[in-house]
């Protein structure tokens, strides 16, 4: 869930719109392909009192209320070499049903889907108003049993596309099976396979939130410092200001380096695991 603000940081990155993280390869940003052109938190917000105007409401909206969904359809390693093997038409078609079949569950509707092959892994952002179509705000409609769908969802809507691509067990349903504590052990191995890409795509775009937090803070920081030179009340007023945007621009840029920290541990995991992978096949060749 978004505010204006953080919508504003994410479509920015979803677009392509000024300066990118290290981690885009600026000459494949020309591959990314727009689907649905993502609204601006303005019009979010008036889609989303547009949809609470339809229950009794006794507080308006707060300024820094959440107006949007910034989810992300990504893959792991053995789902993303099938889904490769699709035209960039065939991809677009299924990103485009499964970011609206996630949409129709959630009781919404699809305000953006942008294609990025410009990163690490391929993978769509999608973008929903934060109210649903009732005037609920989807953080509180969006339970755990709710979430289960939607990955089955994806999953099937996604082996439609592609076969091959399906839902993978949670350890508990594994050893409910009859699976060993062993093969649960040893599947979880394989599991992370799957699992870092989409980890590590949803690190970037909590990336794009911070960078976007962290300079609504820096800007409002300078302002504050230029109005705390003037004479009188204001300026004291003006002062205080900026010393709280100075300690949320240090908190932010905390938290940013804490992310690129994960990120850079997650991208050299998987590039270990992807190294022992080939190491495998190249084995399992020779021994053919």
């Amino acid at each position: 869930m978004r505010n204006a603000t953080a919508i504003g940081g994410q479509r920015a990155h979803d677009l392509r719109i000024g300066p990118q993280p290290s981690y885009v390869d600026a000459d494949r940003s020309s591959l990314n392909r727009v689907l649905v052109e993502p609204l601006t938190g303005t019009k979010l917000r008036a889609i989303c009192e547009e949809r609470r105007s339809q229950r009794t409401m006794q507080l308006a909206m707060k300024s820094s209320a959440s107006v949007g969904v910034a989810g992300i359809i990504t893959f792991g390693i053995e789902a993303q070499r099938i889904f490769d093997r699709l035209t960039p038409e065939q991809q677009d078609a299924a990103y485009l049903e499964t970011a609206q079949a996630i949409a129709a569950r959630l009781n919404s509707t699809l305000t953006g889907l942008v294609v990025h092959a410009d990163e690490s892994a391929p993978h769509a952002h999608f973008q929903l108003p934060a109210y649903d179509l009732t005037g609920h705000p989807i953080s509180e409609t969006a339970k755990r049993a709710t979430l289960r769908d939607i990955q089955t969802i994806t999953a099937e809507v996604m082996g439609r596309h592609a076969a091959g691509i399906e839902r993978g067990h949670s350890k508990l349903d594994r050893l409910k099976a009859g699976a060993s504590p062993a093969e649960v052990v040893n599947r979880s191995v394989a599991q992370l396979h799957s699992d870092l890409p989409a980890e590590i795509a949803a690190k970037e775009a909590e990336l794009a939130d911070i960078r976007s937090k962290l300079q609504t803070n820096l800007t409002r920081l300078s302002k504050a410092k230029s109005e705390a030179l003037a004479e009188g009340q204001k300026a004291e007023k003006a002062r205080k200001r900026a010393e709280t945007y100075e300690a949320r621009a240090q908190k932010a840029q905390a938290e940013l380096d804490r992310i690129e920290n994960d990120l850079v541990r997650l991208r050299e995991l998987q590039a270990g695991l992807e190294a022992e992978n080939e190491k495998l096949d190249n084995a399992l060749a020779q021994k053919k």
